[in-house]
């Protein structure tokens, strides 16, 4: 699924949801990973009980995540490249 300028947190989240076994899929660590950047871009951080924003520490815990994801997709393009008589596909 494709993130728009028309989703929502909500379709982020269950996009994320949707991806959380990543490992071992490029295409789906891809799509985990466009979730929580869409995420951390538009999420609003809890400023007080009963709010339903972010808190700190689960915005810490997306940037961790988002950072093994980045790591594996980046790793993954490199291991996927295929070499045609000298020429990368």
């Amino acid at each position: 699924m494709a993130l728009t300028s028309a989703s929502t947190i909500i379709d982020a989240e269950a996009q994320l949801k949707d991806n959380l076994r990543w490992h071992g899929s490029l295409t789906t660590a891809r799509d985990a990973l466009e979730a929580v950047d869409f995420i951390l871009a538009f999420r609003r951080v809890s400023v007080g009980e009963g709010d339903l924003g972010y808190s700190m520490s689960r915005v810490s815990e997306l940037k961790d995540i988002r950072a093994e994801l980045a790591s594996y997709v980046s790793r993954q393009q490199v291991n996927h490249s295929h070499f045609t008589r000298g020429v990368v596909l």
